[in-house]
């Protein structure tokens, strides 16, 4: 989908979750990158008006694909993380600056480190250039010859990939230190939300990580992210630890709060299992404030909150974010 096309696409789906009720049988809500690609397959595949009523011009056709954290058709954990690349676009011979706002074909010709790209596909059927992939010598318009163009990187910041024993071996030491209360980041494999927030429940040195009980399940977490505990008959079944999970501050608008954090006190205590845990013993800004008026006399008088700053996100992003 190109970028500078897609606010119709946004303002679709933007109008699709305006329209939901929490109260409804059936939500209209778009929460994970599946739910995106579903809803855009379902509502936004095809364009409001033709190609000739729009002279050319907008989009023609939408593709949409998922990428998955894990399993069939997932990138490799442990992949070289790019933290940022400044580049340009140049036309081979030429060595003109191409923008990539501009393009809107883009044509792989077999040789590695080359593409054929144009400002406008063919949609001529009587088009023999593009009909025997002869791209560079469409005459159906300027606008639509390819020309060959490559990326020429200026920088490149990239840390190595970790290697899946030192991970582990982090992850198990995090685990392992962990105390009661203390705050830990766990990575959740999940196409919802990259990281939690979770705060132990035992100190570590009394209860060490252990494997779940058999045939263990969590409780309803609300979310796709689902932990995988091992199987019953395996012997190397992964140690897990117990924690509470911290959940967004709902704000006066009913919304998540991408700022404030609470312990989910709906949600018991569940265990996950200590090689998805990237980060322990952070440092959150800790509030306690009075509680709203509720018509329950059960409700606590004060309630925590921690703060996570822009950069605390960032950073556990890049360190959670390893599918």
């Amino acid at each position: 989908m190109n970028t500078r096309n897609s606010g119709a696409f946004k303002h679709k789906a933007s109008a699709f979750e305006g329209k939901d009720d929490p109260n409804a049988e059936t939500r209209r809500t778009i929460r994970t990158a599946k739910e995106l690609v579903d809803f855009g397959r379902a509502e936004c595949h095809a364009p409001a008006h033709d190609f000739y009523s729009k002279k050319g011009g907008g989009v023609y056709r939408r593709f949409y694909h998922h990428i998955p954290m894990k399993g069939s058709g997932s990138i490799s954990r442990f992949r070289r993380l790019v933290k940022g690349c400044e580049s340009a676009i140049k036309e081979r011979h030429s060595g003109a600056k191409q923008l990539i706002s501009k393009l809107h074909r883009v044509v792989n010709d077999g040789y590695e480190g080359f593409l054929m790209a144009s400002e406008r596909p063919c949609y001529q059927p009587s088009c023999s250039a593009c009909k025997q992939k002869n791209y560079m010598e469409c005459s159906a318009s300027n606008k639509t010859k390819c020309v060959e163009i490559s990326l020429d990187p200026k920088s490149d910041d990239r840390t190595p990939a970790p290697e899946s024993g030192a991970l582990a071996a982090a992850a198990h030491q995090i685990a392992e230190n962990a105390v009661q209360g203390e705050l830990l980041a766990m990575e959740t494999e999940s196409d919802e939300v990259v990281y939690w927030i979770v705060e132990a429940t035992k100190d570590s040195s009394s209860s060490p990580p252990a494997v779940a009980p058999l045939n263990y399940k969590p409780p309803k977490l609300g979310s796709d992210i689902a932990f995988d505990y091992g199987r019953a008959a395996s012997s190397n079944r992964p140690t897990c630890i117990q924690v509470k999970r911290l959940k967004p501050v709902t704000t006066r608008r009913g919304q998540d709060s991408v700022r404030l954090l609470e312990v989910d006190e709906k949600t018991p205590p569940f265990l996950v299992p200590s090689k998805l845990l990237r980060a322990g013993k952070l440092k959150l800004k800790k509030t306690e404030i009075a509680s709203r008026p509720s018509r329950s006399r059960m409700s606590p008088s004060s309630r925590v909150q921690y703060e996570l700053t822009k950069e605390q996100r960032t950073e556990l992003e890049l360190k959670c974010r390893h599918h």
